[in-house]
């Protein structure tokens, strides 16, 4: 009997979890068309300490997004960020810009932990965004489109730099004639999901040394391995800090469209 009364409360929750409301917020109107303007102060992600918004015009749908978390921006760099789209209401995986995603190495390993420079730092990651190819991949339809920015009413905007504060800021432009070939007319709300791989966790075996690349101070980023985007992996600190490191972040919420 009490093992039932268990069995069914696991059930509800595992329910309840499922159906969880995504959060709702309203776009901003881009009040200049092909120009991303600076948004208002827009939503935070606390774990990740990223700020994010959602701005758009006739013609695109820009997403924002900023922090000035070394490990939220290390896994930026290294992993770039997948942007999903879906029109469905729902958490949706089939459509989605993947932004930076440049197979790049650093003359110098990034190190997310290192703050003891701040002007430094500041230097560095400007040279380090200015690096990053802009080019993205756009999912859709199981098909997969090279994306690289231009001029142009019905193509996609990509940026990706910092500031003199040391915030990492990220800005894209998706078309709305991409997620719905009839635009604005027939779009009045979009769910997006804002997600960012983590690291991968450093393996015990010495031999894979080499795969990590150079091994330097606590919270050092290794170079990139054969597998890519996956050959990221974060060498050095303590548990807690690996924990940061390798969780991916994963924020949904729904947007309502502004009007003009």
């Amino acid at each position: 009997m009490v093992k039932n009364k268990i069995l069914l409360i696991i059930s509800t929750l595992i329910i309840i979890s499922g159906c969880a409301k995504i959060p709702v917020y309203k776009a901003d109107w881009n009040a200049k068309s092909g120009q991303v303007n600076q948004p208002k102060v827009g939503q935070f992600d606390s774990d990740a300490r990223l700020e994010y918004n959602v701005l758009n015009d006739n013609s695109r749908l820009y997403i924002s997004l900023s922090t000035a978390n070394p490990v939220t921006q290390a896994k930026i760099l290294r992993n770039g960020v997948k942007i999903y789209i879906s029109t469905n209401g729902k958490k949706d995986k089939e459509t989605y810009l993947h932004f930076p995603d440049a197979q790049i190495k650093f003359n110098k390993p990034f190190k997310p932990g290192q703050n003891s420079n701040w002007q430094n730092r500041t230097k560095r990651l400007k040279e380090m965004t200015a690096r990053i190819y802009k080019e993205a991949q756009w999912h859709q339809n199981g098909k997969t489109k090279i994306i690289t920015p231009s001029k142009g009413k019905n193509n996609f905007e990509l940026d990706l730099g910092a500031d003199s504060t040391g915030y990492i800021i990220y800005k894209v432009g998706i078309p709305l004639s991409d997620i719905n070939p009839a635009g604005s007319k027939k779009i009045s709300d979009v769910t997006i999901g804002v997600h960012i791989d983590g690291f991968e966790r450093p393996k015990s075996d010495n031999s894979h040394h080499g795969e990590r690349g150079e091994r330097g101070e606590r919270g050092e980023a290794g170079e990139r391995g054969e597998g890519g985007m996956r050959g990221g992996r974060y060498e050095g600190g303590n548990t807690g800090q690996h924990s940061q490191i390798t969780e991916p972040v994963d924020i949904w919420f729904k947007t309502i469209l502004a009007l003009k």
